[in-house]
């Protein structure tokens, strides 16, 4: 993804995996789905610490700058080997890196786009044998008043222009590494976003100009040490996080403040019995606390993770197992098992993989303790996944190779958490009554090549998912029913051309249509958009330094 670090990170990932990401629009919330699941069933790590937020359960990928991370891993179903449970759709990782080598760099990138869209990247980096030192700093801000026709009255349509969708994102974050010896290292993270967004009414409702506004901060640190032998690997994390969020609307007279904070230890052990043979010791202790004027009182949760996970590798034969615990406030919640292989069946030509395992997950605490609504009595949701998948792989030349991947899906989603209307009282109230299945096919063409300074990068991916509510209820119209939001099909593809520091970029996506009622009677049309780019690096050496 290097190629194309200084695009969106909610409109590249869709493009190098089958995920669904669905966005309300640029500066406004973009959430992610894998394999038919819900925007909570997506676990996001960063260093190994889960940015979910507890309150709602999921991420807004809108609020992380793609610039900030130096490695990005998808892992779909149960293939992430992180000891926190949860993820029944999947987990994305990002990560960072330090180098310990002589350098000196400052980047700084800018862009300028419609509606008075401005973004601003930097990056200063310093570093040597023992000590490495980066600060990232990223901003964007926007009037986002883009015209459109407004299909609420009849037609013709009068073209009007959007208001109050104005927003301002700032984020900062430092990173410092320093050797203690050839085997320990001692790394810290702080990561810093200030958010500021107005909310835009419905098109069909007339409203007061700057009525409602969303102001958001959140803080981020991690530590780390690190020791590294020929025989194990050991890794202590301490980290906290801080969001406070501030909701208003004048017309509702709502004045909101949420905040919660996280504090986590994380421990990994790792141990190389030979060159064929690891296993893996980690536990994690969590805990969240939540102060919300929406909430009867103030909210605690602590989870207690641990993992025990193998890799045997028999020559073109690999067996990955683990088990997982999960425990929260004290009360343990099930054993997690999980089993996986991976076949070379013809050397670097022909790869089969298949794993099966369960996974649960605990409801975010807005499903359990937001008012009106939630429900404290709200089961832990539970998933059985299976997948397996099929590569070839072509070597043309040394310049070249074709790799096509095939993958089926099948998962299924019991004591599904959903907010329907309450048959007493007249809120919305959070409920486990959904069963759901989701299953289907991924496939994937990717050809790379490389010559004389010039490169070429294609990927055509499609994915098929068909994901269900199984209950049978007479009274219920979404039995058997394809889920809101899920489109069926969805196909992508990519090129790219690098020459030395150039670089032409054409990306295109095609979502079909999207369900927005239960009963699939309304639903979104099919959606094609494309981005194509260029872009030219420029830098200057002195005595060392990169500029």
């Amino acid at each position: 993804m290097e190629e194309m670090k200084s695009k969106e990170i909610a409109r590249i990932l869709p493009l190098f995996a089958n995920i669904h990401l669905k966005s309300y629009g640029q500066g406004n919330l973009a959430t992610s789905s894998f394999r038919g699941t819900s925007a909570s069933h997506t676990q996001v790590l960063w260093n190994g610490l889960r940015i979910n937020s507890p309150m709602l359960g999921q991420t807004n990928f809108e609020d992380l700058p793609m610039d900030f991370f130096d490695d990005i891993s998808i892992s779909p179903g149960n293939t992430s080997t992180s000891a926190l449970s949860g993820g029944l759709g999947g987990s994305i990782e990002l990560n960072n890196r330090a180098v310990f080598k002589k350098s000196s760099q400052i980047d700084v990138k800018q862009s300028f786009g419609s509606f008075f869209t401005i973004k601003t990247f930097g990056n200063w980096q310093w570093s040597n044998a023992r000590l490495f030192l980066r600060l990232r700093v990223f901003s964007k801000q926007s009037e986002n008043d883009f015209p459109f026709k407004n299909n609420t009255y009849t037609k013709p349509y009068p073209v009007e222009r959007r208001t109050d969708a104005d927003y301002k994102f700032l984020a900062l974050m430092q990173e410092i590494a320093y050797s203690l010896s050839e085997k320990n290292s001692l790394h810290a993270f702080f990561w810093y976003q200030k958010n500021e967004r107005s909310i835009p009414p419905p098109i069909c409702i007339a409203s007061l100009p700057d009525n409602e506004n969303q102001h958001k901060q959140s803080f981020r640190s991690l530590l780390r040490w690190q020791h590294l032998s020929t025989k194990y690997k050991l890794s202590l994390n301490s980290a906290f996080t801080h969001d406070k969020m501030r909701y208003s609307n004048k017309i509702s007279s709502i004045d909101a403040l949420h905040r919660f904070y996280t504090f986590s230890e994380n421990m990994d052990f790792r141990y190389y019995l030979n060159t064929k043979n690891r296993f893996n010791i980690s536990a994690n202790y969590t805990i969240d606390k939540v102060l919300s004027e929406n909430y009867s009182k103030d909210i605690s949760r602590e989870e207690w993770h641990a993992q025990i996970f193998s890799i045997h590798d028999f020559g073109n034969i690999a067996v990955k197992m683990k088990i997982k615990q999960l425990t929260a406030n004290w009360k343990k919640i099930h054993w997690i098992p999980d089993i996986a292989f991976f076949w070379e069946i013809k050397e670097d030509k022909v790869f089969l993989d298949a794993g099966i395992g369960k996974n649960y997950q605990l409801p975010g605490l807005n499903d359990m303790y937001w008012y009106p609504g939630g429900n404290p009595d709200l089961k832990a949701e539970r998933g059985d996944i299976m997948d397996i998948s099929l590569k070839l792989k072509k070597q043309f030349s040394s310049h070249s190779n074709i790799v096509w991947k095939n993958t089926l899906f099948y998962s299924h989603i019991y004591d599904w958490i959903v907010w329907q209307p309450d048959s007493v009282y007249a809120y919305w109230k959070a409920f486990n009554i959904k069963e759901v299945v989701s299953q289907g096919v991924e496939s994937s063409l990717d050809f790379r090549f490389s010559k004389n300074n010039h490169s070429w990068k294609s990927r055509i991916q499609y994915a098929f998912t068909d994901s269900r509510n199984i209950v049978f209820s007479a009274e219920e119209a979404d039995n058997y029913k394809q889920l809101i939001y899920v489109p069926k099909h969805k196909l992508s593809g990519s090129l790219n051309y690098a020459y030395k520091d150039f670089n032409l970029s054409f990306l295109n996506s095609f979502i079909g249509k999207r369900f927005t009622t239960t009963d699939n009677f309304r639903y979104m049309p099919c959606l094609l958009y494309t981005s194509d780019a260029a872009d030219e690096e420029d830098s200057v050496d002195l005595g060392g330094r990169r500029i």
